[in-house]
């Protein structure tokens, strides 16, 4: 039978044994090299996508789970159908937990993800559909998750947003908000201690940034955000301005902007120039700086030195553009150059295109 030599050896490892017999299904084998497996990963090629395998497993399982003491699991198969698999290797020891879906058929398994993994406390839920579905599902499991720590969905609904939020353990979220919109924060209290233990957010919907910044009381070191449609200069200067407003000076090191590319007539919108720039030359500790614009940047020698004078410990500065019709000419010259060496002797990584 194809692959039945990997079937084999794959069961071998993971249940103690080749094949099932009506004894080994019976009773559970304390020996078995699956009470020690602590992670658990899947190729995200396709070896393990054979269904002999998940027939095989299934006929060994003891008790509850093939691995039950495992606390790590990640699971990218992207084939539609794969991810029921998954109920196989699910326990309650479970504390980081990926998944990634492809299709609405495959929601009922976040209900099983709340009810076999309790107490998770990073979770990656990855969706290459978008619909408002998994939205409600990937909300629920979320609510009933007390101890997370690092939380990467598409989106979550307003009761789940708060319940996040006043979480005393999160320190990285991650919201692809361009799957779900953000939902309302008018009801929102001011005075709530939000995110308090948050250092890391990102979020793909720059134009409702100021309305989650203003949720965040804990500086934040860690800032990265994209936006799935294309942005002009009027939503990137608010956006910039909320960083400076919200975001504290020192604590900010790493920033992130991603600005979907463009295909459009009035390129002439999309331009940045140094006045929406210069806010954020008060973070003074950023180490590394990626800002990825349509057509560039309107910048010249004066103001790649106010940025290097502004961040001497950069790292990494990345500038580049999306657009095969770069507006303006470049007009940064060798002066330039000469300044980021000058006042960022840490810089290994200048791109400027």
């Amino acid at each position: 039978m194809h692959h039945a030599l990997e079937i084999a050896e794959l069961v071998e490892i993971i249940c103690g044994h080749v094949a099932p017999s009506e004894e080994l299904r019976r009773r559970k084998d304390l020996n078995a090299p699956g009470d020690r497996v602590k992670t658990f990963s899947v190729d995200d090629e396709g070896f393990f996508n054979p269904p002999e395998i998940y027939d095989s497993l299934r006929a060994c399982i003891h008790e509850t789970s093939i691995l039950p003491n495992l606390r790590s699991l990640d699971w990218p198969p992207r084939g539609d159908g794969l991810l029921k698999h998954v109920q196989l290797f699910l326990s309650p020891a479970i504390t980081h937990l990926t998944a990634c879906m492809i299709s609405s058929k495959n929601i009922p398994v976040l209900n099983t993800f709340t009810l076999k993994c309790p107490h998770v406390t990073h979770l990656t839920i990855g969706a290459d559909w978008e619909t408002p579905d998994a939205i409600a599902p990937i909300s629920r499991l979320v609510c009933a998750l007390q101890r997370l720590e690092s939380l990467d969905v598409p989106g979550l609904d307003a009761n789940a947003l708060l319940h996040v939020a006043r979480l005393p353990t999160l320190r990285h979220l991650c919201l692809a908000a361009g799957v779900a919109p953000l939902p309302s924060l008018m009801t929102l209290t001011e005075s709530a201690d939000y995110f308090a233990a948050l250092t890391r957010l990102e979020y793909w919907a720059p134009e409702c940034t100021p309305a989650l910044l203003q949720m965040i009381r804990r500086p934040l070191t860690d800032l990265k955000f994209r936006s799935g449609k294309a942005a002009t200069s009027s939503v990137v200067e608010p956006f910039i301005s909320a960083l400076s407003h919200h975001c504290a000076d020192a604590a900010l090191q790493n920033l992130w902007l991603l600005i979907h590319p463009i295909h459009a007539d009035n390129l002439d919108s999309y331009l940045v120039g140094e006045e929406i720039l210069k806010p954020l030359f008060s973070f003074g500790n950023l180490v590394s700086v990626r800002l990825a614009y349509p057509v560039g940047f309107d910048i010249d020698d004066a103001v790649v030195r106010n940025m290097a004078r502004a961040w001497p410990r950069l790292e990494a500065l990345i500038l580049p553009h999306h657009h095969p019709h770069h507006l303006p000419p470049i007009r940064v010259t060798l002066a330039g150059v000469y300044s980021l060496a000058k006042y960022c002797p840490l810089l290994e990584r200048p791109t400027m295109s």
